[in-house]
């Protein structure tokens, strides 16, 4: 699963079910679109 920018609370539900089925995550900041997209940790996600 690939989360762009902040994820709203359908998202945070679409995450929890892939951790739930062991799918690999990738977490990426979009605040610099459309110059670059930058893959971050989950911990570096802001809540909205």
């Amino acid at each position: 699963m690939w989360v762009f920018g902040n994820p709203s609370l359908g998202v945070k539900v679409q995450i929890g079910i892939a951790k739930r089925l062991k799918k690999p995550i990738r977490y990426y900041d979009i605040t610099d679109m459309p110059y670059r997209v930058v893959s971050v940790p989950e911990a570096m996600l802001r809540e909205e």
